[in-house]
């Protein structure tokens, strides 16, 4: 039964390690998605201002005539 314990303890040391990491994963994640929604909101607004400069088409013209 010797090697059997051996086994046992490894596996707890790999499951407490296993643990370990997703906690610092979950918490290193939540952070970065912070700061990356931040990072995206203001790109978002910026592109968003550009697309409605470029609004001016032969497809859009015509839409502005029939109406």
């Amino acid at each position: 039964y010797g090697s059997r314990n051996e086994y046992d303890d490894e596996a707890a040391e790999k499951k407490i390690l296993l643990c370990i990491w997703k906690g610092r994963r979950r918490r290193r994640r939540r952070r970065r998605r912070r700061r990356r929604r931040r990072r995206r909101r203001r790109r978002r607004r910026r592109r968003r201002r550009r697309r409605r400069a470029r609004t001016i088409t032969p497809e859009n013209k015509k839409g502005h005539r029939r109406k």
